[in-house]
C-alpha cells in the first residue's frame, strides 16, 4: 500500500477546499481544515493497512473515511483533543477514531469509540465553534491498539 506524501496531501486538501467552497456542509473550523483531516486519515491508513481514498466528491465523504469488516469508520482529527466531537445529527459511521494533529504534517492516533458511545455523549458547543456536537471526553475513548486488534481479528 502506498501512502500519499505531504505534498500530495496538501494538493488534495487544496482541491477539496476549492471543490467544497460555498457548500452548506463545509465546516472550516480552523486554518488548513482539510489538510488536518487528511493527515489523520493517512496516519490511520498507515496503522491499519487500510487504503485511504483521496477521490474528490462534490458532496464530501458523508462522514465515512474507511469501510472495515467492523463497519464504517470516520477519523476526526484536531489540534486540541479534549473531546471526540461529532456534529449532532451527523453520526453516520459505526466507528470513530480521534487523532491529534502535529505540525507540520503528522498525527497521533488517540483512541476510538463506537457510534452508540458517541450518541450517548452530551451535546455541546466546542469553544471555537457554534455547531452543536456530541462531545465524548478523550478519557472515555477506548485505546487505539484495541481497535487494531479487533480489525485484525475481523480480517
Amino acid at each position: 500500500m502506498r501512502l500519499p506524501t505531504d505534498t500530495e496531501l496538501r494538493a488534495a486538501a487544496r482541491g477539496r477546499d476549492d471543490l467544497h467552497d460555498g457548500q452548506p456542509s463545509q465546516r472550516k473550523l480552523s486554518a488548513n481544515y482539510e489538510l488536518i483531516g487528511l493527515v489523520g486519515e493517512r496516519t490511520f491508513s498507515r496503522a491499519s493497512g487500510l487504503q485511504m481514498d483521496l477521490s474528490p466528491r462534490i458532496g464530501g465523504d458523508k462522514g465515512i473515511d474507511f469501510r472495515t469488516r467492523l463497519g464504517t469508520l470516520d477519523v476526526k482529527t484536531a489540534r486540541g483533543v479534549i473531546y471526540l466531537a461529532v456534529e449532532e445529527h451527523k453520526v453516520r459511521a459505526r466507528l470513530y477514531v480521534l487523532a491529534k494533529f502535529i505540525e507540520p504534517c503528522e498525527a497521533e492516533l488517540v483512541g476510538w469509540a463506537w457510534d452508540s458511545e458517541v450518541l450517548r455523549s452530551p451535546v455541546g458547543l466546542l469553544p471555537r465553534g457554534s455547531i452543536p456536537s456530541h462531545l465524548l471526553p478523550r478519557a472515555m475513548l477506548r485505546p487505539f491498539g484495541a481497535l487494531l486488534s479487533a480489525l485484525a481479528a475481523a480480517a
